[in-house]
């Protein structure tokens, strides 16, 4: 599964729940996040995350690191919401300094939310937006 996939699956289970929007362009800003939510007067800035094999995890490029870095200090609603494998995983904003020099473990062990095989999308509104 490709990221695009994995977007497609977020529009085709929550895309009608408030307002989505996808920047998938490195030209808006250096490493802004590819997905913007926003619902009931409160929004989150997503980055999405996808990887196929269960024992890796999904790159985080030096660019989102530091744009996420400058978000969560300054009071910023952002998440990184991956699927590996089948395991859906949403972090604050500030765990991304540290994933992306982590493994697997550090991922599944840090996760504010964490869905195997079946996701909650009610569930994940209620993180990102509270």
């Amino acid at each position: 599964m490709s990221e695009g996939n994995f977007w497609k699956e977020i529009r085709r289970n929550i895309g009608h729940l408030g307002h989505w929007s996808r920047i998938e362009s490195h030209a808006t800003a250096d490493g802004f996040p590819d997905t913007i939510f926003t619902k009931d007067m409160n929004t989150a800035f997503i980055e999405l995350k996808q990887e196929d094999n269960e024992a890796k995890t999904p790159h985080i490029r030096p660019s989102q690191v530091r744009w996420f870095r400058r978000e969560v200090r300054n009071g910023g609603n952002c998440w990184l919401f991956s699927k590996i494998g089948n395991i859906y995983l949403l972090h604050k904003g500030y765990h991304v300094e540290f994933l992306h020099s982590m493994g697997v473990e550090y991922w599944f062990m840090h996760a504010e939310g964490k869905w195997i095989d079946e996701m909650e999308w009610d569930e994940l509104i209620y993180l990102l937006l509270n």
